[in-house]
């Protein structure tokens, strides 16, 4: 169902997955969820838009949509920046993005708990899906990571997943209003996630 890709191309939805390296802990106090998030969203924004996201201690997953070549190019005013730069794909840029969001938080956790050097392993991990495959069990996979792994047998009670969110009516940095018509309705969509995940699809998306 989803197929890894060396680079991440405008227009295409993906899951992103990445974890700490040696397994090492990447939110090592609750507080840091809701900042990676935040950084997340700062230098996720003009490059693509978020549709869930599982933050676990070790390792995070993402689906999200890049977005056209031509918002990526206006959003990050390309024009503006300095010739060399601008030669630059808009795959180039939206990886950038990425590791400017890992960089940003490493140096952070560093500086808050006294330590040095990476905290993210390299490359980050992307799968794209495909145009006729179902984006709904991608979004179901990504949030019942915290059952899949044993962590939490009911999921939606994680406090680090978009699931709630998206049932919520309150501001989000979320495309709740794509991922709900994607389901139908709230009602669909929590229906949706209490299905057991077909085997050949939970294969096809493992990214561990």
């Amino acid at each position: 169902m989803c197929k890894n890709t060396p680079t991440m191309m405008p227009d295409c939805i993906y899951q992103i997955f990445n974890r700490g390296i040696n397994s090492e802990a990447l939110f090592k106090h609750p507080d840091n969820y809701s900042f990676f998030l935040e950084k997340l969203t700062f230098y996720l924004s003009p490059v693509a838009e978020l549709y869930a996201y599982c933050l676990m201690k070790e390792h995070f997953h993402l689906c999200l949509k890049t977005l056209s070549e031509d918002a990526i190019r206006a959003n990050l005013q390309l024009d503006q920046l300095p010739h060399n730069k601008v030669e630059h794909s808009c795959s180039w840029h939206i990886s950038n993005q990425f590791a400017s969001i890992f960089k940003s938080y490493a140096q952070s956790i560093n500086k808050a708990f006294r330590r040095t050097g990476g905290l993210f392993q390299e490359p980050f991990r992307r799968m794209q899906l495909p145009p006729d495959a179902d984006l709904r069990w991608l979004i179901a996979y990504v949030h019942l990571n915290p059952k899949l792994h044993g962590f939490l047998p009911h999921f939606p009670a994680y406090s680090y997943s978009s699931y709630s969110d998206l049932l919520a009516a309150g501001p989000t940095k979320l495309n709740r209003d794509m991922v709900l018509s994607t389901f139908g309705s709230r009602k669909e969509f929590a229906t949706f996630h209490r299905q057991k995940i077909p085997i050949d699809i939970l294969q096809s998306m493992s990214m561990d």
